[in-house]
């Protein structure tokens, strides 16, 4: 099955959901990412007010793990909360809302068998490492925006 998305409800679509460049006029990065990241949340059918700040923590949450999910040419761009307050009225076909500990087991505990257990080695994030001792990163500091990107 496809994913479907209707912006229609978001206030201020044509401003929110619409970037235009020398190119011309194209879907808003963001706009794009948000709609992929309902599959991802498990925050489906309709990103409401009282929804916003949960899909926004659990963005926040993927991000940490696997890096910003927008890149402009500066680099990554993380996903801001004024970014899901925005795009409010977002609808995708996306199952209905999974609640947070369902989620966080299957994001942590009950994996699919092909992604091995959880390593935080593997699974580290070095665009956002600070600490100075860590192990895992091969240059001894990293912060976003920081030398290097």
């Amino acid at each position: 099955m496809g994913l479907n998305f209707d912006l229609t409800r978001i206030k201020n679509r044509e401003q929110v959901c619409s970037i235009t460049t020398e190119a011309g006029t194209r879907m808003n990065p963001v706009t794009e990412a948000l709609i992929f990241a309902t599959m991802f949340t498990g925050i489906g059918p309709v990103i409401t007010a009282e929804l916003a700040p949960e899909f926004y923590a659990r963005i926040q949450i993927f991000e940490l793990i696997k890096g910003a999910i927008v890149h402009n040419q500066d680099g990554p761009m993380p996903i801001t909360l004024d970014d899901v307050t925005a795009h409010i009225g977002l609808k995708t076909n996306v199952f209905e809302v999974e609640d947070r500990a369902a989620w966080l087991e299957r994001q942590f505990v009950n994996r699919h068998p092909a992604a091995g257990p959880w390593d935080p080695a593997k699974h580290h994030n070095t665009d956002y490492c600070t600490d100075e001792d860590c192990t895992i990163c091969p240059e001894p500091i990293r912060t976003y925006g920081g030398e290097g990107w």
